[in-house]
């Protein structure tokens, strides 16, 4: 059975890019009959579908998988390795549409790790240029393009979000949080509250 994975980071990127949808149109052209979506960053390996892979894999049934990019698989030299390195001792193919090569040759194995490294790279620059950006805002006493719940932007500074969520600001619901968390509530019940 040929199988397909993708992913992308955000849920923006699913919905307002069609980045997942010529992920899935090119697995599909190039024969996957099942294919697992993802959309969570590489940085994790626990990522639900990608662990159902994983498992379907182990299973002996599959006999190629077909991914877009190495990066698809992850964002880590290790985790990339790891998985390449699984799926070969179960003699699966791997397909990579953008680079296609050959990870049981030597000249293969190198290209997928540089590949890998690029993928690294890549994540690790991203994180820098967001921390630099914040810390500027930080700096510049500004608020953040991305203000926490129940806050706004306005002017350069937060101010309490007064739109409506089901009847109540999302500022209310904010201070119900907080509140909440101050007389011993957790992630999980605060949920259930709200």
């Amino acid at each position: 059975m040929k199988i397909g994975y993708t992913r992308v980071s955000t849920r923006e990127q699913a919905h307002d890019s069609s980045a997942l949808d010529q992920q899935t149109h090119r697995i599909k052209s190039a024969g996957a009959t099942v294919i697992f979506c993802d959309i969570e960053s590489g940085k994790s390996f626990a990522r639900k579908e990608f662990k159902k892979m994983m498992a379907l894999c182990g299973q002996g049934r599959v006999s190629e998988l077909i991914i877009t990019r190495i990066d698809r698989l992850g964002r880590s030299v290790i985790g990339i390795h790891q998985c390449i390195e699984a799926l070969q001792k179960l003699n699966i193919k791997i397909n990579v549409l953008d680079s296609p090569v050959n990870p049981s040759s030597a000249y293969g194995w190198y290209s997928i790790n540089q590949m890998a490294g690029l993928a690294e790279l890549e994540s690790r620059m991203l994180s820098e240029r967001i921390n630099n950006g914040m810390e500027y805002f930080r700096l510049m006493k500004k608020a953040s393009p991305r203000p926490p719940f129940g806050y706004t932007r306005v002017n350069e500074k937060y101010e309490p979000d007064l739109e409506e969520f089901n009847n109540t600001s999302k500022w209310a619901i904010a201070q119900q949080a907080i509140k909440f968390f101050l007389n011993g509530g957790t992630l999980r019940s605060l949920g259930q509250y709200l």
